[in-house]
């Protein structure tokens, strides 16, 4: 939060490009599809062959999870190697040393987050930029002879939970 602080404050646009469907965050963060960047989440390095496979095939039998299966990544199995072969050239040509690809290992997701979120932090020079607690006024009531209408007047959503 004080690095997305300071680069309001400061008018600055920060881009982070994470190749991956299972990594993204705020500010202006680009969560590419992996066919738009010629490689697969194993092929970029994110995780591992059977970790990749395990979340794979639970995309397909878990509702919750079956809206990340497109038909492209359904012919994407049978491209493993070409995606590879692809990402390879991809880094030999983008990866200079002035904006390099950096890999995570994210058989552990929660532990990826955690040093994505290391890593990016540690290559802004951001100030603590926090302001100072806003001075709220009292919120002023019945002062125009307000009154809610009934409940029974207005569609709710229901509450399931």
């Amino acid at each position: 939060m004080k690095l997305q602080e300071w680069i309001k404050q400061r008018g600055l646009k920060v881009v982070v490009i994470f190749e991956g469907r299972d990594a993204a965050g705020e500010m202006v963060l680009f969560d590419r599809s992996w066919y738009n960047c010629a490689g697969v989440d194993h092929v970029m390095g994110f995780v591992s062959d059977y970790e990749q496979e395990k979340r794979f095939l639970k995309r397909n039998t878990d509702p919750i999870k079956r809206w990340k299966l497109s038909p492209m990544d359904i012919k994407s199995r049978d491209k493993w190697v070409e995606f590879s072969k692809a990402k390879d050239v991809m880094f030999t040509h983008t990866d200079p040393p002035h904006a390099p690809w950096y890999v995570v290992d994210a058989d552990n997701k929660k532990r990826a987050r955690l040093n994505c979120m290391h890593h990016l932090l540690s290559m802004i020079p951001y100030k603590d930029l926090t302001p100072e607690p806003i001075d709220m006024p009292e919120r002023r009531i019945d002062e125009a002879g307000y009154e809610r209408p009934p409940f029974d007047s207005q569609t709710f959503v229901p509450e399931v939970y």
